[in-house]
């Protein structure tokens, strides 16, 4: 699975609780030796939102290709530190965190 990088060990990240039902926001500050990954869709994905933050030893890979959609498909361009991207499938990260991550599933 393919996750957006949101944060890393010491950082700060503010997150929606419980989309679904209410926009109650919450904020935690990474542990170190861990990371914070979400999906793309907030109301329906098992993320660090469900499960909390992620250890290093789970990270495989680095995601540096885009297949979705056809008409991105091609290597994962550089973005500026204050760029946000919302309303598409992205296989990169949000801000200065240039790292797409495969993570190690055991189903």
């Amino acid at each position: 699975m393919a996750k957006r990088l949101m944060g890393m060990e010491g950082d700060s990240v503010t997150y929606v609780v419980d989309p679904k039902n209410n926009d109650w926001c919450e904020t935690v500050v990474v542990p170190k030796g861990h990371v914070w990954i979400e999906g793309d869709n907030m109301y329906d994905s098992k993320d660090s939102r469900y499960f909390g933050a992620v250890p290093y030893g789970l990270l495989q890979g680095k995601v540096f290709w885009r297949l979705w959609p056809p008409k991105s498909l091609g290597p994962l361009e550089k973005r500026k530190s204050n760029e946000t991207v919302l309303g598409e499938k992205k296989l990169f990260i949000q801000g200065s965190r240039e790292y797409g991550l495969t993570l190690k599933t055991t189903s």
